[in-house]
């Protein structure tokens, strides 16, 4: 809520399909972005109104489901998914986005949680600590303390 949020939802913390209705008077979202892919995108599908839309932005989950398809075509709805080795960091579209970043960053409306920084020795420990999912903010690695 801090960085905007109407509502936020803990998925661990019981079924967040029906949190998520409950917090919209059941009425199904626009537009999903989601981070985690497999399992946690296919029931993200339950949420979403006919001709929305639905961004998949990770796998940390597992890869979309084989019935894709069917999830789409059930509600008319779209689909996109980005993957970084498909953009050209030298076009208008990414150069304008990286202002508009770092302009937000820089005037304080966007926020970015960092959790904590962390010597490059710790780099180890530091990826152990995200892949045990325990992580809600970024990890900085520290490379040059002293600068």
């Amino acid at each position: 809520i801090e960085y905007g949020a109407a509502c936020v939802i803990d998925r661990r913390d019981g079924d967040f399909v029906q949190k998520v209705l409950s917090f919209t008077g059941g009425r199904d979202v626009d537009k999903v972005f989601d981070s985690a892919g497999g399992a946690i995108l296919d029931r993200s599908f339950d949420v979403v109104r006919k001709l929305g839309h639905v961004v998949s932005i990770g796998e940390a989950a597992g890869r979309p489901l084989p019935n894709l398809w069917e999830r789409l075509v059930a509600r008319s709805l779209t689909y996109s998914r980005m993957h970084l080795g498909h953009i050209e960091f030298a076009g208008q579209i990414w150069q304008k986005s990286r202002a508009a970043i770092f302009g937000g960053l820089g005037e304080g409306w966007l926020k970015v949680p960092i959790e904590d920084v962390v010597p490059l020795e710790d780099a180890a420990a530091s990826l152990k600590r995200l892949a045990s999912r325990q992580v809600a903010g970024k990890l900085l690695l520290s490379v040059c303390p002293e600068l």
